[in-house]
C-alpha cells in the first residue's frame, strides 16, 4: 500500500465521525505525519468523490445551529472553527436565509424563558444575557429588551 493510499484510508476513517471541512481534514492528516503531496492528493480525491464539500458543510451547520436557536454570531464562530472560508460563509448564509429567522428564533428563546414568570428587571437582564450568549445580533437583542421594558412599564 502506497503512502497516498494510507493517507486516503486514514481520511476515510476520520470521515466516519462526520463530515469535515478541507481545513480540518488537512490538519488531521498533517498530525498523522503524512507528506504534503499525499495529503493534497487525498483532499483532491475526497472532493471529487463529494466527501469534502465546505459549502454543503456550511449550509448543514447553519441549518442545524439555527434549529438549535443559535444566533448568527455563534453560527459564524462555529463555521470559523471548522475552517470554512469567509467567502463560503457569506454565500451559505445568504443562500440559507438564516438572517430572516433570527428574530423569530430569538422570540422563541425569550418566550421559553419568561413563560409563567413575573416580568421584572432581573428577568429582562437574564434574557438579554442569554440572547447575547447565543450569538444574536445586537439590534435584535436591544429590540427585544426595549419591548420587554415597555411591557414591564405597562404592567406597573
Amino acid at each position: 500500500m502506497t503512502d497516498y493510499e494510507k493517507c486516503l484510508n486514514r481520511a476515510f476513517f476520520y470521515l466516519k465521525y462526520g463530515a469535515q471541512s478541507e481545513y480540518v481534514m488537512r490538519r488531521y492528516l498533517e498530525k498523522k505525519n503524512f507528506f504534503k503531496e499525499d495529503i493534497d492528493q487525498s483532499i483532491i480525491r475526497l472532493k471529487e468523490l463529494g466527501y469534502i464539500d465546505d459549502y454543503n458543510l456550511a449550509v448543514n451547520t447553519i441549518e442545524s445551529l439555527t434549529k438549535q436557536g443559535k444566533g448568527i454570531f455563534s453560527i459564524r464562530n462555529k463555521l470559523f472553527s471548522k475552517g470554512i472560508s469567509q467567502e463560503i460563509q457569506i454565500e451559505a448564509i445568504s443562500n440559507t436565509n438564516v438572517l430572516k429567522f433570527q428574530e423569530k428564533n430569538a422570540i422563541i428563546v425569550v418566550k421559553k424563558m419568561i413563560v409563567g414568570k413575573k416580568l421584572e428587571i432581573g428577568l429582562i437582564s437574564k434574557v438579554v444575557r442569554r440572547l447575547k450568549y447565543l450569538g444574536y445580533q445586537d439590534n435584535i437583542v436591544y429590540d427585544i429588551e426595549r419591548k420587554l421594558n415597555s411591557r414591564l412599564r405597562d404592567d406597573i
